[in-house]
């Protein structure tokens, strides 16, 4: 039961790093598509840091990436409320 757990976070991140790729190459032609790869970008970040945490144990590593996803999602509020 707890490997069915494991695969499902890496699933995830498999996903969404996926869809970035794919957003940041549409994003060349469309550039309304920026801020869709930057929440992917920070959401990538976050569950990057959730299976750095439960698969491979490395803590410090987890609070780096959990803080730079936040920091993203930060910049893209930050980047709509500016204008």
């Amino acid at each position: 039961m707890k490997k069915m757990n494991l695969d499902k976070g890496l699933m995830v991140q498999l996903i969404l790093v996926l869809i970035l790729v794919i957003v940041l190459l549409l994003s060349l032609f469309f550039k309304f598509l920026l801020p869709v790869a930057e929440i992917l970008a920070g959401a990538a970040l976050i569950v990057m840091g959730y299976n750095n945490y439960r698969i491979y144990k490395r803590k410090a590593m987890t609070a780096i990436y959990i803080a730079f996803g936040i920091i993203v999602f930060m910049g893209v509020i930050w980047g709509f409320i500016s204008g």
